[in-house]
């Protein structure tokens, strides 16, 4: 797990969220656990890559090396110098650090009076060095060694995500340890055995040249700080941070995080008039916003050109906000950021490219390479590791157009759908909502159905397939025929439709009498198809400028309809899809289907219009020539992979 360098723990799990990156990140530690870790030792100065660009984080490291590093962490370089008394270290390189390291009490030789300064250096060793160089001793901790140094180890967080042991260190695991030790504060042992931190603070990040910004007061992280940072901080952008800087103002690492954020919405169409804001969780009272003024908006992770007092929130949408917050009490809003997907789509060998993501640019370095600071990966550790068929949302800023967040869904569930209620589906003993992602399928599954689905990044659902249950059928009306004799008589037979079906052939279908409005008898019927799909016409009305008093299908050929059928393969359940009685244009007849105008061809990524169509979408044709007729070889159906 990534972590980021912080030496007051306010947010825990936002700061555990974001990670470093500098523009000379070693080629061979991006996407891996030490990335952030390498970024920042080498922008101070303390560990450096090799020659050719990479840094081998798999590399051994030797006990020579480890203590050069914990000199150079400690901003001592400068002052190793002399020999040590080791038997084996004449003329070593690293004589002068072992020497020093020595002095300060951080390292020891072995018995026999050696040094052993090539030997790979353990985890157990490695952890020893970084405790005793905040000046801890054993007579400060307890226990033997190698437990009394470990268990402080892992009590300060230097061995967070380490397993410690006898084993050799890697160099990239040796790298995650000493940035875990940066922002931690240097003491001494005095002599009743009690580490006393040092007054003034002292740490190595400090000693290091790193400085606070601000003169040590907070302010409002904005893109233009994370576009100059050295430090990825760009998951912070409208937070209310204090920071350390190098000698150009830029940005090397956060200290602490002084706001928290939320998502919500408000409860009226402006900020200044806005009493309330709601999370899924809380509803909060908001008491001030003074802050907000001079911070402003974000749009998709870049400042809202308009700002504050002009673009005024909208009702009933999700924003994210920074935030100063006591209870249920926002005593101050720092930002307010709105971030809306662009695009978003499964993905397919071949959508990442040198400068963009399924046609989506990414903001590019001074060496033409994607900038990996300029936008928020989650869910996947690099690009690279994106699969075939992971949910991908894209979200671009409002001002540059560029990337700025991209969200991975790596995860597949499955189970039986048991419960809906709303918008919830509670699936294999789990609640789960479907996502609000343009592209997600239109159609949801019913009770008793077992699916196996697909998830975003949020654990929501986008995109399922039945694979048990009653699967949705779809068909293309080509005839109807209504009940032989008026539902008011007992003994009424029932009506049939016939169909072209999803495999490419007709059939007729008897459709079950009881399901409609009302059953033979006159009595009341199921009413699963309803009298807007067949008219029983019990007393005589108009159709279409018509007197009728029989029974009438509203349907005409051409119409799509969605249906289910029992276990005589009769029609028990029948819904109106798409009316296409209307010239030049097909209509809607359910709130999930959406007419999209014009024809068009499918692109080469498998989008139509402005839809993204799945891999084993059932697409059916007709001939434009022809229209809307009664006969079945008019109709197709369709492969996406055909169509491309």
């Amino acid at each position: 797990m990534r972590k980021i360098l912080s030496l007051v723990l306010v947010l825990a799990l936002v700061l555990g969220s974001f990670a470093f990156t500098f523009a000379a990140t070693p080629s061979d530690v991006v996407g891996e656990d030490s990335e952030d870790a390498v970024n920042v030792l080498m922008e101070l100065g303390v560990i450096n890559g090799y020659p050719d660009g990479s840094y081998k984080p798999a590399g051994i490291v030797t006990r020579g090396e480890m203590a050069k590093i914990v000199i150079c962490a400690l901003g001592l370089e400068d002052y190793a110098a002399g020999s040590s008394s080791f038997s084996d270290m004449a003329g070593h390189w690293s004589d002068k650090y072992v020497a020093y390291a020595v002095s300060l009490g951080i390292i020891n030789g072995y018995p026999d009076g050696t040094f052993k300064a090539d030997n790979t250096v353990s985890y157990d060793e490695a952890a020893k060095m970084l405790v005793a160089a905040l000046g801890y001793t054993e007579d400060s901790l307890v226990g033997a060694w190698p437990v009394n140094y470990v268990t402080k180890a892992k009590v300060l967080g230097i061995l967070d995500d380490i397993k410690a042991g006898s084993a050799g260190a890697n160099r990239g695991d040796i790298a995650i340890m000493t940035y875990q030790t940066l922002d931690l504060p240097i003491g001494k042992t005095n002599n009743d055995g009690d580490w006393i931190a040092s007054i003034p603070a002292d740490d190595m990040l400090t000693r290091l040249g790193a400085v606070l910004a601000a003169g040590g007061a907070a302010f409002v992280l904005t893109d233009t700080h994370a576009d100059d940072a050295i430090a990825d901080v760009r998951e912070l952008v409208g937070a209310f941070v204090k920071a350390y800087v190098n000698d150009d103002g830029e940005i090397i690492a956060i200290k602490s995080v002084e706001s928290e954020f939320l998502i919500g919405e408000f409860d009226l169409a402006t900020v200044a008039a806005a009493t309330t804001f709601e999370t899924d969780d809380e509803e909060y009272d908001i008491i001030g916003f003074a802050s907000l003024v001079a911070a402003g908006y974000y749009t998709n992770g870049e400042s809202d050109p308009l700002g504050f007092g002009v673009a005024d929130v909208a009702a009933a949408t999700e924003y994210k906000i920074a935030v100063d917050v006591s209870g249920v009490k926002i005593n101050d809003i720092y930002s307010v950021a709105e971030w809306a997907i662009d695009d978003d789509f499964q993905f397919e060998d071949g959508y990442l490219e040198d400068d963009n993501i399924a046609g989506n640019t990414f903001k590019l370095d001074d060496n033409d390479d994607i900038d990996m600071s300029s936008f928020v990966l989650l869910g996947v550790d690099s690009l690279e590791d994106i699969e075939e068929d992971d949910v991908v949302y894209v979200y671009l800023g409002g001002t540059s157009g560029d990337v700025t967040k991209i969200e991975v869904g790596t995860e597949t569930a499955s189970g039986e759908v048991t419960r809906i209620k709303g918008s919830e589906y509670t699936i294999g003993g789990k609640v789960y909502e479907f996502s609000t992602a343009p592209g997600v399928i239109g159609t949801t599954p019913g009770i008793d159905d077992e699916i196996e689905m697909t998830l975003d990044y949020a654990g929501d659902i986008y995109d399922y397939e039945v694979i048990s249950g009653e699967a949705d059928l779809y068909g293309i009306v080509l005839r109807t025929g209504v009940a032989s004799e008026d539902p008011g008589d007992l003994g009424a037979s029932d009506a049939e439709i016939e169909l072209f079906m999803a495999d490419g052939t007709k059939k007729t279908f008897t459709v079950d009498y009881d399901k409609f409005a009302l059953n033979a008898d006159g009595t009341p019927g199921d009413n699963v198809i309803p009298a807007t799909v067949y008219d029983q016409n019990v007393a005589p009305n108009l159709v279409g400028g018509v007197l009728v008093s029989d029974d009438v299908w509203l349907l005409a050929a051409g119409d799509v309809v969605e249906y289910a059928l029992n276990k005589d393969g009769e029609v028990e359940s029948l819904e109106w899809v798409v009316d296409a009685s209307a010239v030049g244009a097909l209509a809607e007849k359910r709130a999930d289907v959406t007419w999209v105008g014009a024809a068009a061809d499918l692109t080469a990524k498998g989008y139509y219009q402005a839809f993204s169509v799945a891999s084993d979408a059932l697409i059916m044709t007709y001939d434009s020539g022809a229209g809307f007729t009664t006969d079945e070889d008019d109709y197709g159906i369709a492969q996406r992979a055909n169509l491309l």
